[in-house]
Protein backbone atom coordinates (compact mmCIF):
# COMPACT_ATOMS: atom_id res chain seq x y z
CA UNK A 1 0.00 0.00 0.00
CA UNK A 2 2.39 2.32 0.82
CA UNK A 3 4.83 1.76 -2.47
CA UNK A 4 1.07 2.34 -4.54
CA UNK A 5 0.69 5.38 -2.66
CA UNK A 6 4.48 6.81 -3.20
CA UNK A 7 3.68 6.18 -6.86
CA UNK A 8 0.34 8.18 -6.85
CA UNK A 9 2.01 10.74 -5.19
CA UNK A 10 4.48 11.01 -7.29
CA UNK A 11 2.17 11.13 -10.16
CA UNK A 12 0.01 13.76 -8.55
CA UNK A 13 2.53 16.24 -7.75
CA UNK A 14 3.02 16.57 -11.45
CA UNK A 15 0.32 18.20 -12.25
CA UNK A 16 0.12 22.11 -11.50
CA UNK A 17 -3.10 23.93 -11.05
CA UNK A 18 -3.66 26.46 -14.25
CA UNK A 19 -6.70 28.59 -15.53
CA UNK A 20 -9.53 26.00 -16.07
CA UNK A 21 -7.71 22.43 -15.33
CA UNK A 22 -3.94 21.45 -15.10
CA UNK A 23 -0.34 21.61 -16.75
CA UNK A 24 1.15 17.86 -16.60
CA UNK A 25 4.42 17.95 -16.67
CA UNK A 26 6.88 15.24 -16.27
CA UNK A 27 9.57 17.36 -15.55
CA UNK A 28 10.53 20.88 -15.63
CA UNK A 29 12.86 20.21 -19.03
CA UNK A 30 10.11 18.30 -20.80
CA UNK A 31 6.89 19.51 -22.48
CA UNK A 32 3.42 20.10 -20.72
CA UNK A 33 0.05 19.02 -21.74
CA UNK A 34 -2.84 20.95 -20.74
CA UNK A 35 -5.38 18.49 -19.02
CA UNK A 36 -9.06 19.13 -17.45
CA UNK A 37 -9.79 18.33 -14.16
CA UNK A 38 -11.40 14.88 -15.71
CA UNK A 39 -8.60 14.15 -17.58
CA UNK A 40 -6.73 14.00 -14.39
CA UNK A 41 -9.21 11.77 -12.52
CA UNK A 42 -8.72 9.39 -15.54
CA UNK A 43 -5.16 9.15 -15.37
CA UNK A 44 -5.38 7.93 -11.84
CA UNK A 45 -8.14 5.83 -11.94
CA UNK A 46 -6.63 4.11 -14.96
CA UNK A 47 -3.05 4.35 -12.90
CA UNK A 48 -5.14 2.81 -9.82
CA UNK A 49 -6.76 -0.36 -11.92
CA UNK A 50 -3.45 -1.13 -13.86
CA UNK A 51 -1.64 -0.86 -10.66
CA UNK A 52 -3.57 -3.62 -8.49
CA UNK A 53 -3.97 -5.52 -11.92
CA UNK A 54 -0.30 -6.38 -12.40
CA UNK A 55 0.34 -6.72 -8.63
CA UNK A 56 -2.42 -9.17 -8.25
CA UNK A 57 -1.52 -10.98 -11.15
CA UNK A 58 2.38 -10.91 -10.19
CA UNK A 59 1.10 -12.47 -7.03
CA UNK A 60 -0.65 -15.07 -8.65
CA UNK A 61 2.10 -16.55 -10.84
CA UNK A 62 4.93 -16.03 -8.21
CA UNK A 63 2.60 -18.60 -6.17
CA UNK A 64 2.25 -21.14 -9.10
CA UNK A 65 5.93 -20.93 -10.26
CA UNK A 66 7.07 -21.66 -6.65
CA UNK A 67 4.31 -23.74 -6.40
CA UNK A 68 5.53 -25.81 -10.10
CA UNK A 69 9.10 -25.26 -8.74
CA UNK A 70 8.65 -27.65 -5.18
CA UNK A 71 6.74 -30.07 -7.12
CA UNK A 72 9.23 -30.36 -10.02
CA UNK A 73 12.35 -30.65 -7.52
CA UNK A 74 10.34 -33.12 -5.50
CA UNK A 75 9.17 -35.43 -8.59
CA UNK A 76 12.83 -35.38 -10.41
CA UNK A 77 14.67 -35.43 -7.21
CA UNK A 78 16.30 -32.32 -7.41
CA UNK A 79 18.80 -30.84 -4.80
CA UNK A 80 18.72 -27.79 -2.69
CA UNK A 81 20.77 -26.01 -5.58
CA UNK A 82 18.09 -26.44 -8.35
CA UNK A 83 15.75 -24.79 -5.90
CA UNK A 84 18.36 -22.09 -5.18
CA UNK A 85 18.91 -21.34 -8.74
CA UNK A 86 15.36 -21.63 -9.86
CA UNK A 87 14.55 -19.14 -7.10
CA UNK A 88 17.04 -16.28 -8.34
CA UNK A 89 15.49 -17.24 -11.65
CA UNK A 90 12.25 -16.38 -10.77
CA UNK A 91 13.71 -13.66 -8.75
CA UNK A 92 15.52 -11.79 -12.21
CA UNK A 93 12.15 -12.74 -14.28
CA UNK A 94 9.78 -10.89 -11.88
CA UNK A 95 12.15 -7.95 -11.96
CA UNK A 96 11.93 -7.76 -15.67
CA UNK A 97 8.21 -7.82 -15.60
CA UNK A 98 8.62 -5.19 -12.30
CA UNK A 99 10.99 -2.85 -14.71
CA UNK A 100 8.71 -3.06 -17.52
CA UNK A 101 5.12 -2.30 -16.19
CA UNK A 102 6.93 0.41 -14.10
CA UNK A 103 7.64 2.16 -17.52
CA UNK A 104 4.21 1.02 -18.77
CA UNK A 105 3.24 3.35 -15.65
CA UNK A 106 5.46 6.62 -16.42
CA UNK A 107 4.50 6.48 -20.47
CA UNK A 108 0.44 6.16 -19.80
CA UNK A 109 0.60 10.12 -18.92
CA UNK A 110 1.79 10.75 -22.35
CA UNK A 111 -0.48 8.19 -24.00
CA UNK A 112 -3.47 9.40 -22.44
CA UNK A 113 -2.47 13.51 -23.11
CA UNK A 114 -1.65 12.62 -26.85
CA UNK A 115 -4.36 14.84 -28.46
CA UNK A 116 -3.97 17.51 -25.61
CA UNK A 117 -2.48 20.90 -25.89
CA UNK A 118 1.46 20.86 -25.17
CA UNK A 119 3.26 23.95 -23.89
CA UNK A 120 7.10 24.59 -24.46
CA UNK A 121 9.30 23.09 -21.34
CA UNK A 122 10.03 25.69 -18.50
CA UNK A 123 14.12 25.05 -18.57
CA UNK A 124 16.43 24.27 -21.40
CA UNK A 125 16.87 20.29 -21.94
CA UNK A 126 19.19 18.59 -19.43
CA UNK A 127 21.09 15.62 -19.06
CA UNK A 128 20.61 12.70 -16.49
CA UNK A 129 23.53 14.33 -14.26
CA UNK A 130 21.80 17.92 -14.22
CA UNK A 131 18.79 16.04 -13.34
CA UNK A 132 20.37 14.22 -10.47
CA UNK A 133 21.90 17.02 -9.01
CA UNK A 134 18.49 19.47 -9.30
CA UNK A 135 17.01 16.88 -7.10
CA UNK A 136 19.22 16.24 -4.70
CA UNK A 137 19.66 20.25 -4.53
CA UNK A 138 15.61 20.61 -3.84
CA UNK A 139 15.08 17.58 -1.51
CA UNK A 140 14.71 18.93 1.90
CA UNK A 141 17.74 17.78 4.24
CA UNK A 142 14.74 15.79 6.11
CA UNK A 143 13.93 13.73 3.31
CA UNK A 144 17.65 13.42 3.06
CA UNK A 145 18.27 12.18 6.46
CA UNK A 146 15.16 9.66 6.66
CA UNK A 147 16.50 7.91 3.25
CA UNK A 148 19.56 7.63 4.54
CA UNK A 149 18.51 6.11 7.58
CA UNK A 150 15.62 3.80 5.85
CA UNK A 151 18.65 2.50 3.24
CA UNK A 152 21.09 2.06 6.61
CA UNK A 153 18.82 0.09 8.35
CA UNK A 154 18.00 -2.68 5.94
CA UNK A 155 21.91 -3.04 5.25
CA UNK A 156 22.33 -3.72 8.66
CA UNK A 157 19.70 -5.98 9.05
CA UNK A 158 20.76 -7.85 5.71
CA UNK A 159 24.29 -7.31 6.97
CA UNK A 160 23.92 -10.68 9.87
CA UNK A 161 26.07 -13.57 9.57
CA UNK A 162 27.42 -12.58 6.78
CA UNK A 163 29.82 -15.88 7.33
CA UNK A 164 27.32 -17.71 6.10
CA UNK A 165 25.61 -15.34 3.66
CA UNK A 166 23.93 -16.49 0.50
CA UNK A 167 24.63 -15.06 -2.72
CA UNK A 168 21.08 -13.51 -2.64
CA UNK A 169 22.22 -11.66 0.83
CA UNK A 170 25.59 -10.22 -0.30
CA UNK A 171 23.45 -8.66 -3.52
CA UNK A 172 21.34 -6.62 -1.17
CA UNK A 173 23.95 -5.58 1.09
CA UNK A 174 25.90 -4.55 -2.26
CA UNK A 175 22.60 -2.92 -3.72
CA UNK A 176 21.73 -1.53 -0.17
CA UNK A 177 25.57 0.13 0.33
CA UNK A 178 25.54 1.13 -3.16
CA UNK A 179 22.58 3.02 -2.56
CA UNK A 180 23.37 4.72 0.33
CA UNK A 181 26.69 5.99 -0.71
CA UNK A 182 24.72 7.53 -3.86
CA UNK A 183 22.36 8.99 -1.19
CA UNK A 184 25.26 10.67 0.91
CA UNK A 185 26.64 12.01 -2.23
CA UNK A 186 22.93 13.25 -2.86
CA UNK A 187 23.43 15.12 0.48
CA UNK A 188 26.74 16.22 0.50
CA UNK A 189 26.19 17.87 -2.98
CA UNK A 190 23.01 19.74 -1.50
CA UNK A 191 25.45 21.05 1.46
CA UNK A 192 28.43 22.27 -0.81
CA UNK A 193 26.02 23.59 -3.28
CA UNK A 194 24.12 25.40 -0.48
CA UNK A 195 27.88 26.45 1.06
CA UNK A 196 29.04 27.87 -2.27
CA UNK A 197 28.24 31.75 -2.36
Amino acid sequence: MFVYLLYRWTITRRFEKAQGGFVYRKRPDLPGFVVTDQDRKDLLREFRRRYWKFWLLMLACTLACSALLAVVAMVFGFGQRFIELAGYALVLALLAFIAREQRTWSLLPEKNFAKCPRIEPEVPRAGWSDRFHSMMRNRSWISHIAIVLIKGTLAWLTSFDLADAQFGQWLLLIAFTASIVISLYGAAHKALTKADP
